[in-house]
């Protein structure tokens, strides 16, 4: 979510925000739709720790070949 708000927001004008705006933007969707609480902190420390309701359910498409 983080690489896709960077790469593509705001709408006319993508890669302009700030990471910390990023981090922001972030952190409001998370909120939103109920992952993370509204005091949670967001940066790079704490964002790979919150963990998606899907988690585990995610199916592999493409598994790595055995060599």
């Amino acid at each position: 979510m983080f690489d896709y708000v960077r790469r593509a927001m705001p709408y006319p004008q993508s890669q302009s925000l700030t990471n910390e705006e990023v981090y922001a933007v972030t952190a409001y969707l998370l909120h939103v739709n109920g992952i993370i609480g509204p005091q949670a902190a967001m940066n790079a420390q704490t964002l790979p720790q919150v963990k998606m309701p899907n988690h585990d359910h995610f199916m592999v498409v493409y598994p790595t070949k055995p060599q």
